[in-house]
């Protein structure tokens, strides 16, 4: 009976690992596709809204299909979206830089550097978390500030994206062999399943009517 446990616990454990694999792999080969820079974006949220379903089935040749209707169907929402996010990322970086130089002639400077740090790092985990919902439910862009609005709120996904971000940083500077092959597809998975549940606990969407409006536990 031990062995038989032991075994189904090894083939769950081979198949997360097989998933994380597969999604570091399709990511890779959808951002190629594109030539990097019109395939980033477009594969970056393909392969976390397939991960939304590899969550609830196995990996087979449907996912891979799957990913390839996503990845033809958010292509233009994902580039707005995504160069949206690097655009507002890189005002933010600007302004810490600005205040951090200025800073040896005005002492001020140092603290609203660190409010410009902790913004900037707020809103990229807003977005990191918005990004897939966005894209999935193709909203407009009158949209994204009622729901960047609606994510502000939610403390605890954003809290588990920071602190997944932090640990997987030291899990992949203390064992990069083997997460070199896995740490992407981890992440992405993370950020699968935390859009997953923000998107149950506080977005209503009405694909019909178009609207959006937040939702409550």
């Amino acid at each position: 009976m031990n062995l038989k446990i032991d075994a189904m616990r090894m083939m769950s454990v081979l198949r997360w690992v097989v998933i994380f694999v597969y999604l570091q792999f399709i990511f890779i080969v959808g951002t190629l596709a594109g030539l990097v820079v019109g395939g980033f974006f477009p594969s970056l949220y393909a392969t976390i809204l397939t991960a939304k379903q590899l969550m609830k089935t196995r990996v087979d040749y449907t996912a891979t299909r799957k990913y390839i209707q996503i990845y033809k169907a958010i292509f233009w929402k994902s580039q707005i979206f995504g160069y949206l996010n690097c655009f507002i990322a890189l005002v933010c970086l600007s302004n810490v830089l600005f205040f951090n130089q200025l800073q040896a002639t005005q002492p001020w400077a140092f603290a609203v550097k660190m409010v410009w740090f902790f913004v900037s790092i707020i809103v990229l985990l807003i977005f990191s978390l918005i990004g897939p919902t966005f894209v999935d439910y193709q909203l407009k862009l009158k949209m994204l500030p009622q729901l960047f609005l609606i994510a502000l709120g939610d403390f605890r996904s954003m809290i588990i994206l920071a602190g997944s971000t932090i640990m997987l940083y030291f899990l992949f500077l203390f064992f990069t062999g083997i997460f070199l092959f896995l740490i992407l597809g981890i992440y992405l998975l993370i950020i699968a399943g935390v859009s997953q549940d923000f998107e149950k606990r506080k977005v209503i969407f009405d694909k019909q009517e178009g609207e959006l409006r937040g939702g409550f536990e």
